[in-house]
């Protein structure tokens, strides 16, 4: 059997890089700072002349340039890093904090100020880590329970009540919690809107003897949480919820948007992020630009 396989020769190229400046340009390495020799390897096919062309970028003591992309999860780490790799070799570093995802991106080789084009391909990205806290009163929000798990919850977040204080969450729980077994029925004190839960209990069944007692607690409360780890925390205020059906009790609570307090959280963390990076590297509320190939749009 012939071999039809075309034979494939080393060359040198006269003007290597114009050549193969479109390998040169996926690779986004400048022209000025390589060696052609020592980076590439280029084949021509006998038969159509065509040009194979091989990095040996993987083969050099160190990367061409800088390129990649590390997710930092603290704050403060997040703005140390972008400070020591800011504007480094004549790249143009630029942070971009995205308001609708809560996340903020570091691209070190960006655009420059006098034109010069930036492969966008080295990053850093602030993914913040959901607080525990803010965990737990966001999967109960809404949710109405029995009377004995509310006080459970109540004992697990009590830490996190600022108004009414703590000791007061703490009575409520402990309340609910020896009046599990009653009999409710509700009214709402019309001088300061806060809710009276009476109940009735059973002592004796034969006898019939009963004992009765009154559970007050606010019609809304406040809680001092924070969205994500390493974030200042921010007050979000809960509205109580209940339900009574032939003497069962059902309760919880509803945040009150919740959502606009996560929004003032980011906000204030980006102000916190932009004072730390000293207007030596600007912060911009917007998306951060796609990176670049040789192929892409700038």
């Amino acid at each position: 059997m012939t071999d039809t396989t075309p034979a494939a020769e080393a060359i040198e190229v006269p003007g290597l890089l114009d050549q193969i400046d479109t390998h040169t340009r996926e690779l986004g390495v400048s022209q000025d700072t390589i060696n052609a020799d020592s980076a590439f390897v280029v084949e021509r096919f006998r038969e159509d002349e065509r040009l194979v062309v091989h990095s040996l970028e993987e083969h050099l003591p160190r990367p061409l340039r800088q390129r990649g992309e590390v997710a930092i999860h603290d704050p403060a780490d997040f703005v140390q890093f972008v400070n020591q790799l800011a504007n480094v070799n004549g790249h143009r570093t630029r942070v971009y904090a995205d308001v609708d995802r809560n996340q903020v991106v570091a691209v070190f080789d960006d655009h420059g100020e006098d034109g010069q084009a930036g492969w966008r391909q080295h990053r850093a990205i602030l993914a913040l880590k959901p607080d525990a806290d803010w965990q737990l009163w966001a999967a109960a929000d809404g949710r109405l329970v029995r009377q004995d798990v509310f006080a459970s919850f109540l004992e697990d977040v009590a830490h996190t009540v600022v108004s009414p204080d703590a000791a007061t969450m703490w009575e409520v729980a402990t309340s609910f919690r020896a009046a599990r077994r009653a009999d409710f029925s509700s009214e709402i004190n019309v001088q300061n809107g806060d809710v009276q839960l009476t109940y009735k209990e059973e002592t004796d069944a034969k006898a019939g003897r009963t004992r009765s007692g009154d559970v007050e607690i606010p019609k809304e409360f406040t809680v001092r949480i924070a969205p994500w780890r390493g974030v200042d925390p921010v007050d979000v205020t809960a509205r109580l919820r209940y339900h009574v059906d032939q003497g069962h009790l059902g309760i919880g609570f509803s945040l009150l948007r919740a959502d606009r307090a996560k929004d003032d959280a980011f906000a204030t963390l980006l102000a916190r992020v932009r004072e730390a990076l000293d207007g030596i590297v600007p912060l911009l509320k917007a998306n951060a630009p796609a990176a670049l190939t040789a192929r892409s749009d700038a």
